[in-house]
């Protein structure tokens, strides 16, 4: 019994570091927490789909998605969907990798790949520094959520990442979506992550 309870008061700490808003210094920081929150949210051996990761560059977006991959590779009990296959249906669908994506959407194109679960993405522009978000989401129960957010520091890796035009307007998470919707989301020119790198 005494074990029990202190597994349960284990796990809830474990639950409160990972769903809180915590501080970290770098972007890669950020990625492998994701990718633990991504792994301990999901039960054992499912297949899942990273699909997007909103923000104002699609190299960002990239480089997170391929990171986010890296990592979870490393555990050999999860299948991920090929990138080019989630490209091809986000392009099917006029949504581009760094696309702000419903939840309903996010199902869809998790039901179409086969898969148990989807995550999704962003970073948002809070002040001096960025909140990266990712949200974990069963693609047959619209109850089984979960999601984790992280404050990442400015810095000039993140600059890179986001190209000089994203870094000068500042955007923000409205400003961004709503250039989203007026470009039309047009994807049937854009190039997706598994070209990119």
């Amino acid at each position: 019994m005494k074990k029990l309870w202190i597994s349960a008061v284990m796990g809830l700490a474990c639950i409160c570091a990972v769903s809180g808003q915590t501080a970290v210094a770098n972007l890669d920081a950020a990625i492998q927490r994701a990718s633990m929150s991504i792994f301990t949210s999901i039960s054992t051996g499912p297949r899942i789909a990273l699909l997007t990761f909103a923000s104002p560059s699609k190299d960002l977006s990239c480089y997170v998605l391929n990171e986010l991959e890296q990592a979870l590779r490393k555990n050999a009990t999860l299948r991920i969907a090929e990138r080019s296959e989630v490209d091809s249906l986000l392009a099917e669908m006029n949504l581009e990798v760094n696309s702000d994506i419903s939840d309903s959407d996010a199902r869809e194109i998790g039901r179409r790949l086969r898969v148990e679960t989807v995550v999704t993405g962003s970073l948002v522009k809070m002040a001096e520094n960025y909140s990266f978000r990712n949200k974990v989401m069963a693609v047959n129960n619209t109850r089984q959520q979960k999601s984790m957010s992280v404050n990442v520091r400015d810095n000039p890796h993140l600059q890179q990442l986001l190209g000089q035009d994203a870094v000068s307007t500042k955007l923000v998470p409205d400003t961004f979506q709503m250039k989203q919707k007026r470009a039309g989301r047009l994807a049937a020119f854009s190039i997706s992550c598994s070209r990119i790198l």
